[in-house]
This record gives structure tokens, C-alpha cells and sequence, in this order.
């Protein structure tokens, strides 16, 4: 069985990618020269894996892989990284006098091997030089030069490696752009030489072997009226170094156009001069869209309030602020100046609609529940005019009261005949046509008397379910009976209007919906339930972003488990909450060892205030000043010092923009150390 330290170097040797690759001659030529310099007939770059030793590369030397079990580089892994073997005769040696590579017709006798050892403190293997001659053991100064191509060995492996991985990102990149629509692009200004990215091609209805963007024929793509506003933001940029951000509309070969979003930032050469730009290309076609349905639905809204006489109001449950639509104050007899505050509005009732004026607004403000047409009185110049007003909570994401928001009417003629009656109705279902919450009405017997065109978004004709049983449109499955739920509408108990409900549905063509409703009890002059409207809106999105959320957390926390740099989080006193498995190889410490300290109780003091001193600078600066990349001292579990690379990021809050904490990267840099010093 593998030991947790074994399981832990194959991992790592693993991840370079390396094993049974095809021959290069960057690691050919260290070989050759590890050859000549030790005058040997044969090196080799010898990587162990869990049953073998493979080699990437050798010189003098036909076979490509000997057993684990024959392997004078497996007797070197249990040594410190970067360490020699040195074996001067294979005859007298326990450990291999009877090694079929000695005794047999290879023959070897001499061998010595410098530690390959990964950026993670992993050994790898050795790059070692082999003679069927006995020969004395070399001096110090040709096994530091051994060390040294050693070195360079595992610097290739990293290079190695880190191509692949920038291949791989690449590759990434180019998936994320098909799946987000967002197209990446460069500009060098000294050169006119533009180069897109797969989805900007597409975004301007072209392909990379149709179209060599250069500025020009780029910028020819917007139409008229955008294209100086293009010109002028880029020339700026590369004037001042600062990024921007411009909408504007393209117009494709085909003739379609397009709403696009461009977002930049300066590239700068050697000397901080501004040599281009780079940034991001979005279609916003729908979305642009989108907002322009939104204003003409706002418009269509404001027009059908000023020929309703019917305004809109919003209190705040907070500050009590109050804000009125213009028609209120037509509604009222007010000037648009006139001071508003729920006191002041209530002065203006009839005197003995003033005490449940009171209580009806306390008890919303408390509860959040819904009122329907409700009719009070209030003096007008002298007058009583009566108004009817619907009015709701209006709900945070967790289920918080924000405000109480609703609609008012002066319905004096309609309180005076039965017309006017007819008249409300019709207005209120002229209100419900704009709206993109689905209300629905349904009796006792549970059939919709009526649902609002926003019910087409579920794939409904609000004409065909008229008539057809609310019961599709309260749970899916698994939850509770629909009958019950109807049931206990209608009993006449009071219900909790306080807290959203949310139910999953699932729409035409089977598409999975949830749905959040606050249904409303109307009474009649008993008291009895006669109807129930409730309003129902669509938070299928909210619950996916939630998910996404979700599952990016444990992606997070699954690329920090298996990453072989010590990844930690912590606050800004600088207590850590979180600590990656990697902390173990590196420090000896296990993560649960170094939740609630400190990462400065592990570094010299002298390393300390220096890194303080960094964290100072950065916090004072409110974001002017990036943290930059440390090198210190830290103590393992066993005491011994350790040169570690820090790569610190803070985090800021999503709203507030203050910071909240820190999230490093480290790495033991301590080989790399040590050679610098030699």
C-alpha cells in the first residue's frame, strides 16, 4: 500500500504531464552535457513513477524504462530535495550488489545523481551519470555543477508544464466565450494590428478566414453616428492610459445590427508608455432591447395613469420616506412641492376616516400584507372626494418588509353609481396588462376568474385558462395537495402574508419554473372568503444564480484541496479561517493546526514588520496601492527555516468597496534559495 507521502510525490509527478512523452532535445542536450562534463558514457533524466523509472531522456543508453525495484534513483527519493547520490563501486554497495543492472551486461559500477526536485519540495526523480567503471567520488564543486543541470532539468519540466496548462486555459477561455458571449480583443496602436478572439469574430458576423481586422476596418463596423464616438474614446485612451466603456451599434456583412458593449484598458511598454489597448466585446442586442420595451412600457404607464387619474406611491418601512407619482398629487389637490410624510397625508382624510387610516398603515407596516381596494375619504378644497387604493409589501431577497407600495384613484363618481363600479374593474385590468408579475383571481370552487397576460411567460393563454383549475399553477410535485391548500384558503382563518411562498411549477413543454406568490383574501360584508388574488413572479433566475453560487464555492474549494501551493484565507486582523491541505507538505502543519493564528506567528520576526508594513500600506491606500509579491521566512512544525514566496490578494467587499479580508498564495521557495546562495 502507498503511504500518504509516496501517494503524494506520484501526484505531483503526475501533474507535469511528462511520462512516456515523446523526446526533446532541450532535455537531450542536458544529458549530453551532463555526460561530457563528468567524462561518463552514459546520463540519463530518470523520472520514478509507482512501479518504474522512465526516462525522458538518455544518452548512451538504449532502453527507455528499467522496474522500480532495479532503480538507483529510487534509493535517492527519501533524500532532502536537491540532494546527491553518489555510489563509487556498485560491487561493494549492499544495496546493489545484486542489482541485475550490475551484475548483468550493462555492468554499472559508478553512478551519481542529482535530486530533480518540483516546485511543490517533491523529488521527482534524478538526473544522473552513469560508468561501468569504479571511479572515485566526485568533488564538491562537480556535484554543485551536477545540482545546477539538475536544476535546469526541472526548470524545463516547469516550463513544460506551464505551456501545457496555458494551452489548457486557452482552451478554457475559448469555451468560456461561447458559453458567455464575451469576446475578447487586442489593439497595438504602433502597428494597427488588431487581434480578436473566436467570439468577436462571430459577434461582427465574420470568420478569421474572411477578415484580417485591422483599426480601420474594424471601426467601419459601427454605423454612422457611433463611429466618432469610437475614434474619440480610443484616441483618449491611448492619450491618458485610462480604460473605457462605450455602447454603441455594428452593422454585419448580412446587413443585421447589433448592440454591442466595449470595454478597454491600456497595455504599456517598458517605460509605462501607452503602446495599445485590450478589454472585452459583448452583444447586448437582447438586453438593449429589453431596456427599450421597459421604457415604452414605462411610458404606456405614465400615459395610462394621466388618463385613469390613477398615481402610484412607494413608503419606505425604514425611513418613512413617502414618494408619490405626479398623478398623486393631482389626486390630492398638491403641488408637486408639498411636504409628504405619512402624518401629513392622513391630516388630509375626513376626520372619521382618520383613526382606521391609522391602523390599516400600522398594521402593514408591521405585517406586509396586501390591501384591495380599500376606500377612504379626504377633503379637497372643501370637497369629499373618496379614493380607493390597492397597496403591498414589496420584499427583499430574504424575505425582509422594504416598503408598502400601491396604487391610488379618486373613485367618487364610481362610489356614487354603479357605473363607476364597472369603470374600477376595468382599470384595474388595465394595470394588471403592464404588469410582469401573473395575477390571478379564483374563487371557493377553485377555478381563475381571471390571470394576467404576464402568464404567457409560462407558455399560458390568459383567455384559454379562465375557467381551468388554479391547481397547475400551486405545486408541481411532492409538495402538498393542492386541495388542501384551497381548502385552507378559504376556511377563513387568517394567513401569514409576512413570508414569500415559493413553489416550483413546471411550465409548457415541461420547462422547470418557481414561482414566489402572496395571495390576498377578499371578503365579503361577513367577513367570509369570496376570492383569492395573488400575485406570482417568476424567480427561476434567482434560484439558478444561487445554484452557480453554490457550486462556484466548491469548485473554489476543490481547486484549493488538490493545488500544491499553500492557499489560505483570513480577516483583516489577520486570523485565519482557512487553510488548504498544502500547508501540511510545506509546513508540517495541518490546516486544522493553523485556523485561528496568525500567518505572521510562522515568519521571523524580522520578515514580520516587513510584511506588516506592506499590509499597512495597502489598507491606507483605499485601493490606490496593489499588494505586491513577498519573499520571507517561516518556521515548519519541526522548527527548521523555510524560505516562502507569498502572492497576497485582498478581498473587498461587494457593495461597501472597503476590504474584508485576504486570500494568499504561498509557496516554498527554499531550493531555489538555497541555489541563489551558492
Amino acid at each position: 500500500m502507498i503511504d500518504s507521502s509516496e501517494a503524494a510525490r506520484l501526484k505531483a509527478l503526475d501533474e507535469y504531464g511528462v511520462l512516456d512523452s515523446a523526446p526533446e532535445a532541450a532535455f537531450d542536450r542536458l544529458t549530453a552535457l551532463a555526460a561530457d562534463l563528468f567524462d561518463a558514457p552514459i546520463a540519463l533524466v530518470s523520472l520514478v513513477d509507482a512501479k518504474r523509472q522512465w526516462f525522458k531522456s538518455r544518452h548512451g543508453l538504449d532502453v527507455t524504462q528499467t522496474p522500480r525495484s532495479q532503480a538507483f534513483c529510487a534509493h535517492a527519493l527519501p533524500l532532502a530535495p536537491g540532494s546527491t547520490l553518489v555510489v563509487r563501486d556498485a560491487t561493494r554497495d549492499p544495496r546493489f550488489q545484486a542489482n541485475p543492472l550490475v551484475t548483468g551486461e550493462l555492468g554499472i559500477r559508478f553512478y551519481a545523481g542529482a535530486l530533480l526536485t518540483g516546485s511543490d519540495g517533491q523529488n521527482l526523480g534524478t538526473l544522473c551519470v552513469i560508468d561501468t567503471k569504479v571511479r572515485p567520488a566526485p568533488n564538491p564543486k562537480d556535484l554543485r555543477r551536477l545540482q545546477v543541470l539538475a536544476s535546469i532539468v526541472v526548470d524545463e519540466l516547469e516550463l513544460r508544464r506551464a505551456k501545457r496548462l496555458a494551452e489548457e486555459n486557452q482552451r478554457l477561455v475559448a469555451m468560456a466565450e461561447r458559453m458567455s458571449g464575451v469576446g475578447n480583443w487586442r489593439y497595438r496602436s504602433d502597428t494597427g494590428h488588431i487581434t480578436w478572439s473566436d467570439e468577436v469574430y462571430r459577434i461582427h458576423g465574420v470568420t478569421r478566414e474572411s477578415f484580417d481586422p485591422a483599426y480601420a476596418e474594424a471601426v467601419n463596423f459601427y454605423i454612422d453616428e457611433d463611429r466618432e464616438r469610437v475614434d474619440q474614446a480610443v484616441a483618449e485612451a491611448l492619450r491618458t492610459g485610462e480604460g473605457f466603456n462605450l455602447e454603441g451599434r455594428i452593422r454585419c456583412p448580412d446587413g443585421a445590427l447589433r448592440d454591442v458593449l466595449c470595454k478597454a484598458e491600456s497595455i504599456r511598454g517598458g517605460l509605462g508608455e501607452v503602446i495599445g489597448l485590450y478589454g472585452v466585446f459583448q452583444e447586448v442586442t437582447k438586453q438593449k432591447q429589453a431596456v427599450r420595451d421597459l421604457e415604452t412600457l414605462v411610458r404606456r404607464a405614465e400615459a395610462a395613469e394621466s388618463v385613469a387619474h390613477v398615481g402610484n406611491w412607494r413608503l419606505d418601512v425604514r425611513t418613512r420616506e413617502l414618494t408619490w407619482s405626479a398623478q398623486m398629487y393631482e389626486i390630492y389637490g398638491l403641488s408637486p412641492d408639498a411636504q409628504l410624510t405619512p402624518a401629513a397625508v392622513l391630516a388630509l382624510y375626513h376626520p372619521d376616516d382618520v383613526a382606521l387610516g391609522e391602523a390599516r398603515i400600522g398594521r402593514q407596516l408591521i405585517t406586509g400584507e396586501s390591501v384591495e381596494g380599500a376606500v377612504t375619504r379626504i377633503l379637497r378644497e372643501g370637497e369629499v372626494r373618496y379614493l380607493s387604493y390597492n397597496s403591498r409589501g414589496e420584499r427583499g431577497s430574504n424575505g425582509e418588509l422594504l416598503a408598502l407600495v400601491g396604487t391610488s384613484v379618486d373613485v367618487t363618481r364610481q362610489h356614487l353609481a354603479e357605473l363607476a363600479v364597472a369603470e374600477s374593474e376595468a382599470k384595474y385590468r388595465a394595470l394588471a396588462e403592464h404588469s410582469t408579475d401573473i395575477l390571478v383571481r379564483f374563487g371557493p370552487d377553485g377555478l381563475i376568474r381571471y390571470i394576467s397576460p404576464a402568464c404567457r411567460s409560462l407558455g399560458l393563454d390568459p383567455d384559454e385558462e379562465v375557467g381551468r383549475h388554479i391547481a397547475r399553477l400551486m405545486v408541481a410535485d411532492g409538495g402538498q395537495d393542492p386541495a388542501v391548500l384551497l381548502t385552507a384558503l378559504f376556511s377563513g382563518a387568517e394567513i401569514d402574508t409576512t413570508a414569500p411562498r415559493q413553489h416550483r411549477i413546471f411550465a409548457q413543454g415541461g420547462r422547470e419554473v418557481w414561482l414566489e406568490g402572496s395571495p390576498s383574501l377578499v371578503r365579503d360584508a361577513r367577513g367570509e372568503v369570496v376570492e383569492v388574488i395573488t400575485v406570482l413572479r417568476d424567480i427561476t433566475a434567482r434560484h439558478e444564480i444561487e445554484a452557480a453560487l453554490a457550486q462556484s464555492e466548491r469548485r473554489f474549494r476543490t481547486l484549493t484541496t488538490n493545488a500544491p501551493d499553500m492557499i489560505s484565507e483570513m480577516r483583516l486582523d489577520g486570523t485565519l479561517t482557512y487553510v488548504s491541505p498544502a500547508s501540511l507538505a510545506i509546513l508540517g502543519f495541518t490546516p486544522e493546526e493553523m485556523l485561528g493564528r496568525t500567518p505572521f506567528s510562522f515568519m521571523h520576526p524580522q520578515d514580520a514588520a516587513r510584511v506588516r508594513e506592506m499590509c499597512r500600506m495597502v489598507f491606507e491606500s483605499e485601493g490606490q496601492v496593489e499588494p505586491w509579491s513577498v519573499e520571507y521566512r517561516a518556521y515548519d512544525k519541526a522548527g527548521q527555516e523555510r524560505w516562502m514566496e507569498s502572492k497576497p490578494t485582498f478581498v473587498t467587499h461587494p457593495t461597501s468597496g472597503r476590504f474584508s479580508g485576504l486570500t494568499d498564495v504561498m509557496r516554498d521557495i527554499t531550493s531555489r534559495k538555497v541555489l541563489e546562495a551558492e
